[in-house]
């Protein structure tokens, strides 16, 4: 970490020519690694294979060549096919001639060998001979044996058979003599025939012997393999090389020739190619860095006066300027630096004046939250008493700071009337609840004198909206007088949504919404008021609300319909203080999700007890 930490301390403190020539060199550098690792490494593998096809096809040929040889050392004329009355003529004089006893024991008629001998000590395995020619290593010398009918004998070689049977005929091939010329020259290659027996019938190399060519990799590699041919590639602990190993089975014969490589002298003349390879590549790149770092100091030499220009600039001076000293893209740049010292000064004037501005809105929000808690006094603070006959469970959330909906009730003593109003003043904001504190006013002022009639007191608001508003904003308003001893209740509207009664009397319970249809108030003088009167008896409803609750509709959600408010008005059975309203405002707030509020919401649920 420490020496990480001491790299990018050291980076930080160059400048820009230097870094950037270090980062081409680094690349430089890197690429020329890789790509001189891809390169020899594909040159390597091509070397391989074309040494292998060259080392085979060299192999195949001497094969050829000794099969060849053999045939002109005991054949009298190979190129011409014998008749079956010249045959005598096609072989040269054998050597030796022996004749089946059994399939195990021999009769020797002609050569060196004794008058009774057994076919193993001959190293031949089987009576029954394969190949054309199957060469065994004797104390007389190696010989090449091939089988031979009583009529052959005859015929063939120009013997005249006494008996019947299978004769075996040899001819002596001093093969070891017929190959010297041919490979004890090669000093690169270890070369060795081995018959099917495993017999080492020639070697190039002292060290190879009978007793441990057997235990050769290739030799192995041969045994246990199924194959007239193959290659392997092979470490030999006891000389400390790597070698490249081929096998072939020489036609018409048991034997087979072996080849071993060593690897090193084999790929030489890859690694010198490689090595003059990356001395290529390291010449080019010293030549590319020596370019690079003589074009970037041309190139970037211009950007000193922008570097000492913008470190005026993180000092704060914005008025610096950079001259066009430059080519092409650095006059581009100069512009823009210019430009941008240009608007970080306007920046600055544009953050004066928005810090006033912030000042303004704190100031304003200060007043607003003031007096939407002035507001928050103006709704009820107490329940109606009981002798009114009357429960009011209410919902109210306002849209912005101050809300243009707002509600009331009172009970009084004198009439035994008991009144509750809703006003859903158009809008929202301090304009709102401007006009809602007005007509707030007028319901105090109404409520100590009042006479007995609840129209007066919507005419009475009417008329200063009218007056005040100048019909830029209106109000609707719905009003509720209900008198217990009566079980009567009057109902008045003036432009507003219509409301909800829910009749429990009987044995179901039934839910009307009633039409009063009105002028919006504050638009006209005289604005008509819809007047109605309904029985209202014990545990009957009202519910009142502003249109803030089925107005709304999200981006994803549809919005309360007044058939879902119905729906839950009559399966509020039990109509428990606070349920309904507390379900309907919770299903609003589902369907708002993370929408802002888009308008005031107030709900009334009115119950006679």
């Amino acid at each position: 970490m420490k020496f990480i930490e001491a790299i990018k301390t050291n980076f930080a403190k160059l400048n820009l020519t230097s870094a950037i020539i270090l980062i081409m060199t680094v690349c430089l550098i890197s690429f020329g690694i890789v790509t001189s690792y891809h390169s020899l490494t594909t040159i390597l593998k091509q070397k391989k294979l074309d040494t292998w096809t060259i080392y085979y096809q060299e192999l195949e040929s001497h094969a050829l060549n000794i099969s060849k040889v053999i045939d002109r050392r005991i054949l009298r004329n190979s190129t011409v096919v014998p008749t079956a009355r010249a045959f005598k003529e096609y072989y040269r004089e054998p050597d030796v001639i022996l004749r089946f006893k059994d399939q195990k024991n021999l009769i020797s008629l002609k050569g060196p060998f004794d008058d009774l001998i057994k076919l193993k000590s001959l190293g031949i395995p089987s009576h029954k001979l394969e190949k054309k020619w199957t060469f065994t290593g004797t104390t007389h010398g190696i010989i090449a044996f091939r089988t031979f009918s009583q009529k052959g004998m005859k015929y063939d070689i120009g013997f005249e058979a006494a008996k019947k049977g299978v004769y075996l005929v040899g001819w002596k091939l001093p093969i070891d003599k017929i190959l010297s010329s041919r490979f004890l020259n090669n000093k690169q290659s270890l070369v060795y025939i081995v018959n099917m027996s495993g017999h080492l019938i020639f070697a190039n190399h002292h060290k190879l012997t009978s007793q441990g060519i057997l235990n050769r990799s290739i030799v192995r590699q041969y045994i246990s393999s199924s194959f007239r041919s193959g290659q392997l590639e092979f470490y030999d602990e006891e000389s400390d090389t790597e070698y490249f190993g081929l096998f072939l089975e020489i036609p018409n014969t048991n034997l087979i020739i072996f080849s071993e490589s060593d690897k090193n002298i084999i790929l030489s003349v890859v690694k010198k190619l490689g090595f003059h390879f990356l001395m290529v590549i390291c010449n080019f790149m010293l030549i590319a860095i020596i370019l690079t770092y003589l074009f970037l100091e041309n190139i970037l030499k211009p950007l000193q006066p922008l570097v000492k220009a913008a470190e005026e600039v993180g000092e704060g001076n914005f008025s610096v300027k950079v001259p066009n000293s430059g080519v092409g893209e650095f006059n581009l740049l100069a512009d823009a630096f210019n430009g941008m010292t240009e608007s970080l000064v306007l920046r600055d004037e544009k953050i004066e004046y928005l810090a006033v501005e912030e000042e303004k809105k704190k100031v304003l929000k200060k007043e607003l939250d003031f007096a939407r808690t002035v507001q928050k006094t103006l709704l009820p603070s107490e329940s109606l008493p009981k002798i009114s006959g009357l429960r009011v469970d209410s919902c109210y959330v306002p849209a912005g700071s101050v809300s243009g909906d707002w509600y009331s009730h009172f009970y009084d003593e004198k009439t035994g009337d008991t009144i509750v109003i809703m006003i859903d003043v158009s809008g929202h904001g301090a304009g709102s609840g401007l006009l809602t504190a007005m007509a707030v006013g007028i319901f105090e002022t109404f409520h100590r004198s009042y006479s007995g009639d609840p129209a007066l007191l919507l005419k009475l608001i009417n008329i200063a909206l009218f007056t005040k508003a100048r019909q830029e904003a209106h109000a609707t308003m719905l009003l509720l007088r209900y008198n217990k001893e009566s079980n009567k209740a009057s109902l008045y509207n003036m432009g507003h949504q219509f409301p909800f009664v829910v009749n429990c009397q009987g044995e179901s319970i039934k839910c009307k919404r009633i039409k009063m249809p009105s002028d919006y108030g504050g638009m006209s003088e005289n604005s008509t008021i819809y007047e109605t009167q309904i029985d209202f008896n014990v545990n009957d409803r009202i519910f009142m609300f502003t249109d803030g609750l089925i107005e709304f509709q999200g981006i994803d959600t549809k919005p309360i319909r007044t058939k879902d408010v119905q729906k839950a008005l009559l399966k509020d059975v039990e109509n428990k203080e606070g349920v309904l309203i507390n379900q309907l405002f919770s299903e609003w707030k589902k369907r708002l999700g993370n929408n802002e509020v888009p308008d005031d919401l107030c709900m009334l649920l009115i119950t006679a007890i």
